[in-house]
């Protein structure tokens, strides 16, 4: 990472607020737990728990808008500064963006207590604060290619948004319409992430001759996806079904052969690397099941978004931050056995997720062992982190 900062302004700052990935990651990942576990608590054993929204939309917004969304800032917002050479947010300016995003957070938990605008207005303000501080470094240095980001924050603020509105207005289908444009959102940008870092790490790994992208596969990997999401967020998908499915379709199959050049298969003695590659695997299932459910085939919806969700997002989130948190604070790059056992635990929580399509009869036992693996997996990744994210850099960098 480029360091543009003074070490001895850096010293003054505690480590925590030094940079966007420190606090997010930490507190998504824990926020993760948290929710799951409140959630399945509600829904399987009659916890007296009635947030904003009600249960089902809680779990949806705050899984996507609430856990993701804060990886997403901390991610963005930490590479905008390598990116760019300009000094991101830090110290106070970073801690009350952080109690931006938590005041949300404690709102929706906290319906009766708080008007329900004045939720929903905290809520969106934290996506385009972020989108705001992206652009203004990216624009200042005219780096186009990465402007990309700023449209896609935008849209996560009118998901969002849409759901709720959705609350407000007892129009729950627009509701589940926003929190289904916002998970292809976030696939959306971990296609464009993914297929940047994914190849590059893998490369420079495993010592594999550096391969020149086809354009034409990688236009057909995003841009359908693109399209779908606007689909989403407009309700055409409902509309015009077997053009989602020709859409998906055509991505999954680009995104396939991406796959099939990064050559995951050779990457299982690294789990920094391979749980990068079985997460974005997740990814083009659930396109392959999105395109077989608009296609008209006996697929549930259910398992689209759960292998975009619990195995796509959660396994990639998982895999990121766990690589990002390491190189971003002056350790190698080597995951150890408590970190490599909840890289298995966040594919098994997707995979048991996916099975009550096909046995339905289990589903409560079924779902509640996934939300365990999940809470699991990112509980070890909170214990094992809080020290290396709550200190310094071990190098004695800034950062």
């Amino acid at each position: 990472m480029m360091q543009i900062n003074d070490p001895a302004v850096q010293e003054t700052t505690t480590p925590l607020f030094r940079l966007a990935f420190r606090p997010f990651f930490l507190g998504g990942a824990l926020f993760s737990v948290i929710s799951l576990l409140l959630w399945g608590g509600s829904l399987f054993y009659g916890a007296r728990f009635t947030p904003y929204g009600g249960i089902v939309w809680w779990h949806m917004h705050e899984m996507i808008f609430g856990f993701t969304l804060a990886i997403i800032a901390g991610f963005l917002l930490t590479a905008v500064q390598t990116w760019t050479g300009i000094k991101s947010i830090k110290g106070m300016p970073l801690a009350a963006f952080c109690l931006l995003w938590l005041a949300a957070r404690v709102m929706l938990l906290f319906p009766d207590a708080v008007n329900p605008w004045l939720a929903g207005i905290v809520d969106i303000a934290f996506p385009l604060v972020t989108a705001g501080l992206m652009a203004n470094c990216v624009l200042r240095k005219k780096m186009w290619k990465n402007l990309v980001f700023a449209p896609v924050l935008l849209l996560m603020t009118l998901a969002s948004g849409m759901m709720h509105w959705g609350v407000i207005n007892q129009d729950y289908a627009l509701a589940h319409q926003g929190a289904y444009g916002g998970v292809y959102l976030i696939a959306l940008l971990m296609v464009i992430l993914g297929g940047r870092v994914i190849p590059f790490f893998t490369v420079n790994k495993m010592g594999f001759e550096k391969s020149v992208p086809s354009k034409p596969r990688e236009l057909c990997a995003i841009i359908p996806l693109a399209l779908i999401v606007l689909m989403m967020l407009s309700g055409l998908n409902n509309q015009l079904p077997m053009a989602v499915a020709v859409l998906a379709g055509v991505s999954f199959v680009a995104n396939l052969l991406r796959m099939v050049s990064w050559k995951g298969w050779k990457t299982t003695p690294v789990p920094l690397l391979w749980s990068l590659h079985v997460a974005y695997l997740f990814i083009v299932l659930g396109l392959l099941f999105m395109a077989m459910h608009y296609a008209g085939l006996a697929i549930e919806p259910t398992i689209m978004i759960h292998a975009m969700t619990v195995g796509g997002i959660g396994g990639l989130v998982l895999a990121m931050i766990s690589r990002v948190s390491l190189g971003h604070t002056g350790r190698p790059l080597n995951a150890g056995m408590p970190i490599q056992f909840a890289f298995l635990m966040i594919v098994m929580a997707a995979v048991v997720r996916l099975l009550p399509t096909f046995m339905p009869s289990l589903y409560n036992s079924l779902v509640l062992t996934s939300i365990c693996l999940w809470s699991l997996a990112y509980g070890i990744f909170f214990i094992v982190y809080l020290p290396i994210l709550s200190q310094p850099r071990v190098d004695g960098n800034p950062g």
